[in-house]
């Protein structure tokens, strides 16, 4: 019989317990919201899946809204890694846009589903600090991976020098996220969602920006803000 070494048979240190604990419940409440939508990850059912008391998920975490933000956290991170490989393996500008735009509008079976759940946890933002920073840094990555592949689009000659980074990333998520909701209503399918995001980078990656209006700027970023001063989360980008 194979002879296990002595240091694979120590037990886990605690921290290591508290991060596999920790992971287990971000796995159950990312579970339930899947299976049954935000309104339903409840302390009580999160617990349930998780097979602990309800007390175990209050030592891990102050609130049911800072375990829903470390899940939604776990679930972009999920997402983008999936999404972000796959637009680093296309070779030009256009289909690395058409790849990111597509992965956002799944088959109809579950694009209303998961439109429903960015919905909700926007929603869930704009009441909870916890969930705001989440929802704040996923935005800013799925920003920052549009401004990458157009600025590296710019550096290759394929586009346009003068466009606006910042712009240009603001008004794609704009629109992706602005389809997201028409999608979650049902007034629009995602093979036609998918259709007008190409028509939009046609058009705007070919063209020279357009001339600003009097006391508008296109070199700097439209930065709407919300009632509270933050970041207008309306079109704040999370995986689906």
């Amino acid at each position: 019989m194979k002879r296990v070494p002595a240091t694979e048979l120590l037990p886990l240190e605690r921290s290591d317990l508290e991060d596999l604990r920790r992971a287990e419940l971000i796995s159950a409440a990312l579970h339930v919201v899947a299976a049954s939508g935000v309104g339903e990850a409840t302390i009580r059912n999160i617990a349930r899946i998780a097979g602990v008391s309800k007390g175990s998920i209050h030592y891990y975490f102050k609130s049911k809204e800072e375990l829903l933000g470390a899940a939604f956290r776990e679930h972009d991170r999920r997402f983008f890694d999936t999404v972000s490989k796959r637009v680093i393996s296309a070779s030009s500008v256009g289909e690395r846009l058409h790849i990111l735009a597509a992965a956002c509008f799944p088959d109809d079976a579950s694009a209303s589903v998961e439109w429903s759940l960015i919905i909700e946890i926007l929603q869930l933002a704009d009441r909870h600090d916890a969930v705001r920073t989440v929802s704040d840094d996923a935005h800013a990555q799925w920003m920052r991976l549009v401004r990458d592949v157009i600025g590296e689009g710019i550096a290759a000659g394929e586009l346009n020098a003068t466009l606006d980074l910042e712009l240009v990333a603001n008004e794609f998520w704009a629109l992706v996220d602005g389809l997201g909701f028409y999608i979650h209503g049902r007034l629009l399918d995602t093979n036609r969602a998918i259709v007008i995001v190409d028509s939009y980078l046609d058009g705007r990656l070919a063209s020279p920006p357009a001339k600003s209006r009097p006391g508008h700027s296109t070199g700097h970023r439209h930065n709407i803000r919300s009632r509270d001063g933050g970041p207008d989360r309306s079109t704040a980008r999370h995986g689906p």
